[in-house]
């Protein structure tokens, strides 16, 4: 849901031992006639959120629907310092993590279950296991 997409990022802030912060974020489904206004916001709360100076670093969007999260996220002052990427699938997504994850990177991966995120979870723990 949104409100816990908004809650992971809090999560993450908190979390001091990172020297990275990157949040994956898939469509919600089932949202209906407020779906963009709702991934809208989500994009704008984690514009806006800080803890301790911190910030997220990076966006992660996948599917249709979260495309208005980075929509809110460059429209939303403070936004232009956070690296925004748009993927259709979660492969081309994975693909970008792996390239960008280092040690000290923290990655919460959200959105509904019909989005198949774990498959970026697991992908991403394939790769640090090498």
């Amino acid at each position: 849901s949104p409100d816990s997409m908004k809650s992971s990022t809090n999560v993450l802030l908190q979390m001091e031992e990172l020297d990275k912060r990157i949040i994956v974020l898939g469509d919600v489904l089932e949202l209906g006639e407020v779906s963009h206004q709702c991934h809208y916001e989500v994009g704008t709360f984690i514009a806006k959120a800080s803890y301790q100076g911190k910030t997220i670093d990076e966006v992660v969007t996948v599917g249709t629907e979260a495309k208005a999260i980075a929509e809110g996220v460059k429209a939303t002052e403070g936004g232009e310092q956070i690296g925004v990427h748009v993927f259709d699938n979660n492969e081309d997504a994975l693909r970008f993590l792996k390239e960008t994850a280092k040690e000290k990177t923290g990655i919460i991966v959200k959105g509904s279950r019909g989005m198949h995120m774990e498959t970026i979870i697991q992908g991403l723990l394939e790769n640090a296991s090498k």
